[in-house]
């Protein structure tokens, strides 16, 4: 992911604005590449069984680069390093037809972080995150369908450094995530 041409502007003390003027800024993200495999088998007639393994290619995102169009001597460009490593993420499911028109739908999965000790920065992914997921599908018509799910994430708690950054911290991640949809199939 290419970023060119945006600005970056700084709150500071006024004795500190000449030092952080706003200015323009260039950056370059690798977006890891995804291999997935799935499988699903039909355990009956009413339940289906799912594993889905993702292989993540973190490594591609092996540092962080900002360059700035104006430079003082406290603004430089920055290049800090992540050194991310590879990570293979299973994926557990099951679909139960109660009837023709309700299914349920139950799962989990296991995201082992890709990032090393020393190089836990404050941003995603920070640590080794688990998840349950839940949903309802509702067929009250033909090709007409309304699904509704949840996700509740939450991390294992690490205490970390940066230490290309020189700071450390205790991070611990929690997410709670609805969903909806509503699809026609023509």
């Amino acid at each position: 992911m290419n970023i060119t041409g945006g600005q970056a502007s700084f709150t500071t003390p006024l004795s500190l604005a000449n030092d952080y003027p706003t200015t323009s800024f260039d950056s370059y993200l690798p977006i890891p590449q995804v291999a997935s495999f799935g499988m699903g088998v039909r355990a009956s007639e009413h339940l289906t069984l799912q594993l889905d393994l993702n292989y993540t290619g973190w490594s591609s995102h092996d540092s962080m680069r900002i360059n700035f169009g104006k430079q003082t001597e406290r603004l430089k460009n920055m290049h800090t390093p992540r050194h991310y490593r590879n990570t293979l993420t299973p994926r557990i499911g099951a679909n139960y037809k109660i009837s023709r028109v309700v299914a349920v739908m139950l799962g989990g999965y296991y995201e082992p972080t890709p990032v090393a000790n020393k190089y836990v920065a404050a941003d995603v992914p920070d640590a080794n995150r688990v998840a349950v997921t839940a949903g309802v599908a509702l067929k009250p018509f033909p090709r007409f369908t309304i699904l509704a799910g949840f996700e509740g994430m939450t991390s294992t708690k690490r205490a970390a450094s940066y230490d290309y950054g020189g700071f450390s911290g205790t991070y611990k991640t929690e997410s709670a995530t609805t969903s909806l949809a509503v699809y026609y199939n023509f």
